[in-house]
C-alpha cells in the first residue's frame, strides 16, 4: 500500500513539474509573441509617422521652391504643365529633360543660353490619369509653347535620352519650324531591339525595379530621412550648381507623384520608340535640317562596359547612317549623370553655334 501511494506522489510530482515546464514555456512564447506584436506596432506608426510628415513637408516645400521666372499653365483635359523661360530673342530654345527629370537638368545650360536668346524648358505635373509617352509628351509640349505663348517658329529643339526621342518625333512632325536639331546621349529607336535584346533586359529588370523601390521609399518618407541622417547623397554635387536647385533635386526625390511619373516614363519607353521607329518610316527627318548629337564617352559608368558599347554603336548609327547631315561632339570622362554638369560648357557651346547659324542663314536670305 505504502509502495501504491509513492509511487503516485512521484507520479504526481513529475506531472507538476510537466505542467510548470509547460507553463514556463508558454510564458515564454507569449512573452516572445508580445515584443513581436510590439515592435510590429511600432514599425507601423512609424512608418505612419513618417509618411504623414513627408507628405506635409512636401506641401509646405511646393510653393518655396517653384522657380520666380516660371508658370503653371492648364494645358486642356485638366492636364497642367509648368514652364520655366529665360532670355529674350530668337530663335527659341526648348530644352527637353531625360525622362524622369526636369527643367534643373539644364540650369547651367539654360544661363548660359538666355544670354543670347530665349529658352524654355518643361516640368509635368504628376497626375495618374496622363500618359507620359512620347506622342502624348510632343503633344502636351505644342499645347504648352502655344498656351505659354512661346513662338513655335524658328525653334532650336535640344533633347536628352528620352528629350531626344520626343525631339527627333516633333522635328518630324513640324520640320519646318525647327531650325535645328540638338540630341545629347540620344536613345535611339532600336535601343532596346539590338544585341539579343540586351539593354531591354537591363532596362526592365534592373533600371525599372530601382525606380519602383524609390518611389516606395519615398511615399513612406524614408527618402527624407537618408537625407536628414545624411545617410543619402544627393546627385548634385557640382559646386556652379544654386542651393536652390539641390533643394528641389531633393524634393523631387521625397516626392511619390514625381517618381510616379519617372516609372510611367521608363516602362512606356519600348511603346515610344517602337511609335518613332514607325513613324519615321513614313516621314523621316529631312537630311537638310540640320543635327547634331553631343554624347558621352559612356551612357552610365555604373553598368557593364558591354553595354556602354552597344549603345555607343547605336549613336554611330545614329549619326552615320540615320542622320548622315549630323555632325557628332563627344564629351570625355562623363556619363548621363554628369554631362549637364561637366558638359555643360561643351553643350552651350553647340546651342550657340546653332542660334548664330541660323542668324547668319537669316541675314544671308535677307541679303
Amino acid at each position: 500500500m505504502e509502495r501504491k501511494l509513492e509511487r503516485k506522489r512521484k507520479a504526481l510530482d513529475e506531472h507538476r513539474k510537466e505542467v510548470k515546464k509547460a507553463l514556463s514555456e508558454q510564458e515564454k512564447v507569449g512573452k516572445s509573441n508580445s515584443w513581436t506584436w510590439t515592435i510590429f506596432k511600432f514599425l507601423v506608426i512609424s512608418i505612419l509617422v513618417l509618411t504623414i510628415l513627408n507628405y506635409s513637408s512636401l506641401k509646405q516645400e511646393y510653393a518655396k521652391l517653384r522657380p520666380e521666372d516660371g508658370k503653371l499653365h492648364d494645358i486642356g483635359f485638366g492636364h497642367n504643365l509648368f514652364i520655366y523661360c529665360q532670355g529674350h530673342g530668337k530663335p527659341v530654345v526648348v530644352l527637353d529633360a531625360p525622362a524622369g527629370e526636369t527643367f534643373d537638368t539644364w540650369t547651367l545650360i539654360q544661363r548660359e543660353v538666355a544670354k543670347h536668346t530665349k529658352n524654355a524648358s518643361a516640368l509635368n505635373q504628376a497626375n495618374s490619369s496622363v500618359v507620359h509617352g512620347t506622342e502624348k509628351m510632343v503633344d502636351d509640349l505644342r499645347r504648352l509653347l502655344s498656351t505659354a505663348k512661346v513662338s513655335l517658329k524658328p525653334l532650336i529643339y535640344v533633347g536628352a535620352e528620352m528629350g531626344a526621342i520626343n525631339g527627333r518625333y516633333y522635328s518630324s512632325l513640324n520640320f519646318p519650324e525647327v531650325a535645328h536639331l540638338v540630341l545629347v546621349n540620344p536613345l535611339t529607336e532600336n535601343f532596346l531591339s539590338i544585341n539579343e535584346r540586351v539593354w531591354e533586359l537591363f532596362w526592365y529588370s534592373h533600371l525599372v525595379p530601382s525606380i519602383q523601390k524609390a518611389q516606395l521609399l519615398s511615399a513612406i518618407g524614408f527618402t527624407r530621412v537618408g537625407y536628414k541622417l545624411y545617410l543619402k547623397k544627393d546627385a548634385l554635387e557640382d559646386e556652379n550648381v544654386d542651393e536652390m536647385v539641390k533643394l528641389r533635386h531633393k524634393y523631387l526625390s521625397c516626392s511619390p507623384g514625381h517618381q510616379s511619373t519617372k516609372l510611367e516614363e521608363y516602362l512606356l519607353l519600348n511603346a515610344s520608340l517602337i511609335r518613332l521607329k514607325n513613324f519615321l518610316l513614313h516621314e523621316p527627318i529631312p537630311d537638310t535640317m540640320p543635327v547634331t548629337v553631343i554624347a558621352s564617352d559612356q551612357f552610365d559608368r555604373n553598368i557593364s562596359s558591354e553595354l556602354n558599347q552597344v549603345w555607343q554603336n547605336l549613336i554611330t548609327e545614329l549619326t552615320d547612317k540615320i542622320h548622315p547631315q549630323s555632325r557628332r561632339v563627344k564629351i570625355a570622362d562623363g556619363d548621363r549623370k554628369d554631362i549637364y554638369y561637366k558638359g555643360a560648357p561643351t553643350i552651350s557651346k553647340v546651342i550657340i553655334q546653332a542660334i548664330k547659324q541660323y542668324r547668319k542663314s537669316r541675314v544671308m536670305k535677307s541679303t
